[in-house]
C-alpha cells in the first residue's frame, strides 16, 4: 500500500510540475536574457527529488570526471523514462534526438519545442538521418551536447536491438567526441571473458571474444544505403569508403572471422584465452 501511495503521489507531482515549469518557461520567454533551458534543469531536479521522497529512488554517478564539459555526442541506452530526466542533470546543456510525436503533448510538448530538440519521424529512414546530421551539427556549434538513443526506442533491461548509424555519422562529420554510456555493456563483456577464462582455465577451456569489423552482412545491406545517402554517396561508394578506412583496404568477410574462430577452437590456439581479438582489417582506433 505504501508503495502504491508513493507512486500515486509522484504521478500527481509529475503532472503538476510539468504544468508549473512549462508555464514559467512561457511566462519568462519575453524577458531579455532569459534562457528557457534553465527551467528544464529546474524541472528535472524537482522530479528527481520527488522520486527520492515519494518512491525511495535515489541515484549517484560514478566517473563524472570523465564526462565532457563541452559539446559532445552522447549515445545512451534507453530502458525507462528515468534516464531521459536524469541525463539533464548529468551532461552539459543538451539537445535531444526524439520522436516528433512528443511535441504534440499539451504543455510538455509545447515547452519541449522551445528547448530546440531534433524531432524526427522514426520511419523517415534516410531523411531522418539527414535531419540528425544537419540539425545535430547546428546544435553542436551552439555548444549543446546531442543526446541520441541509438536503438531508436525503449528496450527492456538486458535486451537490445540493431543500433542506428546517425550518431556515428554525425561524429565523423563534425569531429566531436562520442560519450557512450551503453558501451559499458561492451566493456562488461571484456571483464566477463577475462574472469571466465580464469575460472575454467584449468579445465582446458579457453574464453575469448572476437570483434569483427565491417562485413557486408544482411545488416550492412539493410542499413548501408540510408547511411550512404546521408553522406551523399551511393551504397557502392560507401563500401569503397569503408574499405579505404582499413589497413588492408578491403572489407572483411565471414571467412576472416571464421578462420580466427577455428584457430581459437584448435589446439594451436590453446594458449589464447581471456582476450578480445579484433578482426577488422585495422580499422579500430584502439
Amino acid at each position: 500500500m505504501r508503495q502504491w501511495l508513493g507512486s500515486l503521489a509522484f504521478t500527481i507531482f509529475l503532472v503538476v510540475a510539468v504544468a508549473v515549469y512549462a508555464s514559467l518557461l512561457f511566462a519568462t520567454l519575453p524577458l531579455p536574457g532569459n534562457d528557457p533551458y534553465r527551467w528544464a534543469v529546474g524541472w528535472a531536479r524537482a522530479i528527481m527529488r520527488a522520486l527520492r521522497r515519494f518512491c525511495g529512488l535515489d541515484w549517484s554517478v560514478s566517473g563524472r570526471e570523465h564526462l565532457p564539459s563541452a559539446a559532445a555526442i552522447v549515445l545512451m541506452k534507453h530502458s525507462s523514462a528515468w534516464e531521459t530526466i536524469a541525463q539533464i542533470l548529468i551532461f552539459p546543456r543538451q539537445s535531444w534526438v526524439l520522436k516528433q510525436e512528443l511535441l504534440r503533448i499539451p504543455l510538455f510538448g509545447w515547452a519541449l519545442r522551445k528547448l530546440k530538440p531534433i524531432a524526427i519521424d522514426r520511419k523517415g529512414g534516410a531523411t531522418a538521418v539527414q535531419q540528425v546530421l544537419s540539425q545535430g551539427e547546428s546544435r553542436l556549434a551552439e555548444g549543446n551536447c546531442v543526446i541520441i538513443f541509438p536503438e531508436g526506442t525503449r528496450m527492456p533491461v538486458g535486451e537490445t536491438r540493431r543500433y542506428g548509424l546517425s550518431g556515428a555519422l554525425l561524429a565523423s562529420k563534425v569531429g566531436k567526441p562520442i560519450v557512450s554510456p551503453y558501451v559499458s555493456a561492451k566493456h562488461a563483456i571484456n571483464g566477463l571473458a577475462k574472469s571466465a577464462a580464469h575460472e575454467v582455465g584449468t579445465l582446458g577451456i579457453t574464453v575469448n571474444v572476437i570483434c569483427p569489423g565491417g562485413i557486408e552482412t544482411d545488416m550492412m545491406q539493410a542499413e548501408g544505403p540510408a547511411a550512404a545517402e546521408a553522406m551523399g554517396m551511393t551504397y557502392e561508394e560507401f563500401l569503397t569508403w569503408y574499405a579505404r578506412e582499413s589497413a588492408i583496404k578491403r572489407l572483411n568477410d565471414v571467412a576472416d572471422v571464421g578462420a580466427v574462430a577455428l584457430l581459437l577452437a584448435s589446439d594451436a590456439g590453446a594458449g589464447i584465452t581471456g582476450s578480445l581479438i579484433s578482426v577488422d582489417g585495422g580499422t579500430s582506433p584502439y
